[in-house]
């Protein structure tokens, strides 16, 4: 469907909240949620994750499963990681996002469809069967990346939602989407940017991985703009 069709069905049905693009509202404004944060079908009481889990989830927006992956496993990706920053560090390609002042890697974008060790982990079933039960679907991957955070350098990243970007500029016509952040290192409050803290030097890395409802696919932007590139936000 295009953005004109989809634009067209919302306001025959009277659209509300974030389902109404915002490229056509007046002002900024603070919208209530209006998709539900689990799709529960009669397959949902079958997938891996608990009825307590699901209810943490849905209450709180996230889950936190520590030690999901075995050290081995951690220590595969950890490799595979630094292999790709030190393969990438004089990197020109648009898929290696550089901090704007060191110009070291910051950003490796479509890891999933660039490199096979981060291609498996994401399709690992393990992983799938949890955002499947969650998005009540089958699901793709809307977008892939690894980020790389050293002690003390580096900019900063401001309070944000993603579904914004992912609605306004990719087309995601919904919030039927979840993102899974897999930690490489201890990620802890004392190890993010601009904190003055001991323990702030300590690097930390992670997989990130955006996971869409098949049927929630891209239409096109709601801001009228061109669609950002497919290392981004997947399209086919």
């Amino acid at each position: 469907m295009d953005t004109a069709a989809y634009i067209e069905r919302l306001l025959e049905d009277g659209g509300s909240g974030l389902s109404l693009p915002a490229a056509i509202r007046a002002q900024a404004e603070i919208v209530p949620r209006v998709d539900p944060v689990v799709y529960r079908n009669e397959s949902t009481s079958s997938g891996p994750l608990s009825a307590e889990q699901l209810s943490f989830y849905e209450k709180n927006g996230y889950l936190n499963l520590a030690g999901f992956f075995a050290p081995v496993e951690v220590q595969y990706f950890r490799d595979e990681m630094k292999r790709l920053w030190e393969e990438n560090s004089r990197s020109d390609r648009k898929e290696v996002i550089q901090e704007p002042e060191s110009k070291e890697v910051r950003s490796i974008f479509a890891v999933h469809r660039d490199n096979e060790v981060f291609r498996q982990l994401s399709r690992d079933p393990r992983l799938i069967a949890m955002i499947e039960q969650i998005l009540g679907s089958a699901v793709y991957l809307h977008q892939s990346r690894i980020n790389y955070k050293k002690g003390f350098t580096g900019k900063e990243f401001y309070w944000h939602s993603d579904f914004e970007t992912w609605h306004v500029e990719d087309g995601m016509p919904r919030m039927r989407a979840l993102s899974c952040s897999i930690s490489l290192e201890d990620n802890v409050h004392y190890n993010g940017p601009l904190l003055l803290l001991p323990g702030s030097p300590l690097p930390r890395s992670n997989v990130f991985m955006v996971y869409n409802s098949v049927e929630n696919r891209l239409v096109a932007p709601f801001s009228g703009q061109q669609p950002r590139p497919d290392y981004i936000a997947t399209r086919e």
